[in-house]
């Protein structure tokens, strides 16, 4: 699916923006965010489902390693690092 697509523009598009108002209209913002993160995957997806475990895993590679390196709060105040900038 490209972005100038007419399966994008006139149906992807148009139901992935109503899903999204509709979950925040109703105070849902969680599920806005994992409804946008599924019509993403989707749409990458749309072009070849092998690509898929590629997303996938870098998503899942990104999200460790930024938790590793973001420093992290202490009890008696202050921050220390924890990870690869220790």
């Amino acid at each position: 699916m490209l972005y100038n697509s007419y399966i994008f523009i006139l149906a992807f598009l148009p139901i992935v923006l109503i899903g999204y108002y509709t979950f925040n209209y109703f105070h849902y913002y969680k599920g806005a965010t994992m409804w946008l993160c599924l019509a993403s995957l989707f749409f990458y997806g749309f072009f070849n489902w092998s690509y898929l475990p590629i997303i996938l895993l870098s998503i899942a590679i990104n999200f460790t390693l930024s938790r590793l390196i973001r420093p992290k709060k202490r009890v008696g105040g202050g921050y220390y690092f924890i990870g690869l900038c220790a």
